[in-house]
């Protein structure tokens, strides 16, 4: 059994034709986008689409294991707190992570303790959650231009990420790409994949609000990938936990490749007493077997605020004890992917210039031959 670190108040293109590039969009910047059709790749001569490679940078999923849990608002804060650190890969500096049963918890007084930018790195927030979308909505972005999923045509496989987040929505710093199920057909799996793995590659960081989770094998294959599951404290919360933990985790090698770590993030039932709840922390975490990394706590003024359109404010001081818990715990799979990273490059680099003084000598004994 674990003590929570800490607790938190909150409510429960891509090819992109340059063609579709509207005036509206081109005439809110300053500078002039990048030229969207460059991003096309054609298909091979058997019409197969081209594989799209490893996204180098940091990916976070967020679902739920059931619906009205607040998992849009906790993606979205998560995504400005990343990008308030320099975006994710490579870019957080100083913080220290320790590690209990396969979680990443920050620990003691070097919480938030460093947070340089890295330069040009920032974070994407991204709503694939194509049973419901909405995300502009909540962030009070739905009236302002910007592109939409709806918008992207990605059935060559590729996506300029530059071109991209030039057409984005912009809420507190971070490029969101929202989806509305009311303005068109949901992306299919080239689309999803293809917009993410280029919003990774030119930001550093993405944070994806996947619903319930059935578009997480849409995602790309990041060097760094981090998932987040958010749990209701209560005896049906953490029953469909332990479902969805069965069907799309424990069973899915897949997916465990991909993203490598689970965090658990519980959330107490709205209406419940302050400090009462259906079941305890512990009692969660030794039904599922497996720890939590904090708990979220209901906050009616941030709900009544997201109720009227209001969008999502900053948050309270508990709220970003929370959300620092989860950063670091994220950035710390970017850090260790940026090392290896780097590791990498400096074995290649080394091997090739070993290679290239025994070809000199190859070359030079011939030569007094």
């Amino acid at each position: 059994m674990h003590t929570p670190v800490s607790t938190v108040a909150l409510p429960s293109a891509a090819v992109l034709p340059a063609s579709v590039a509207s005036e509206a969009f081109a005439s809110r910047h300053h500078a002039p986008a990048p030229a969207l059709s460059a991003a096309s790749r054609p298909r091979n001569d058997l019409g197969i689409r081209p594989s799209v490679t490893t996204a180098t940078g940091l990916l976070v999923a967020c679902v739920a294991a059931s619906g009205g849990l607040g998992l849009s608002t906790l993606s979205a804060m998560l995504a400005r707190e990343l990008h308030e650190r320099g975006g994710g890969y490579g870019g957080e500096r100083g913080s220290k992570v320790g590690v209990e049963r396969g979680i990443g918890i920050e620990r003691g007084r070097d919480r938030g303790r460093s947070r340089e930018r890295e330069p040009g790195r920032s974070c994407a927030l991204v709503d694939a959650d194509f049973s419901g979308g909405g995300m502009d909505v909540l962030l009070g972005l739905e009236s302002e231009p910007g592109m939409r999923f709806d918008e992207i045509d990605a059935s060559l496989g590729h996506v300029d990420g530059d071109a991209l987040n030039h057409e984005l929505l912009q809420w507190d710093g971070v490029g969101v790409l929202a989806y509305d199920s009311w303005s068109g057909p949901a992306p299919n799996r080239w689309q999803v994949s293809a917009a993410v793995h280029a919003l990774v590659q030119s930001n550093g960081s993405v944070v994806v609000d996947a619903g319930r989770g059935e578009s997480l094998d849409m995602l790309p294959q990041a060097s760094a990938s981090r998932l987040v599951l958010v749990v209701e404290l209560s005896v049906l919360g953490v029953a469909r936990a332990k479902s969805w933990l069965a069907g799309r985790w424990n069973r899915a090698r897949g997916v465990q490749q991909r993203f490598g770590e689970l965090a658990l993030v519980g959330v107490r039932p709205r209406g419940m007493p302050r400090g009462a709840s259906a079941i305890s922390l512990g009692q969660a975490e030794d039904y599922l077997d497996r720890p939590f990394a904090t708990l979220i706590q209901h906050d009616a003024r941030m709900y009544a605020d997201v109720l009227h359109g209001f969008g999502i404010r900053r948050p309270m001081k508990a709220n970003r004890a929370a959300l620092e818990t989860l950063a670091d715990w994220a950035l710390s799979a970017s850090s260790d992917a940026a090392l290896a990273d780097r590791a990498g490059r400096a074995d290649r680099a080394d091997r090739v210039d070993r290679a290239d003084r025994v070809d000199r000598v190859g070359r030079g004994g011939d030569d007094r031959r």
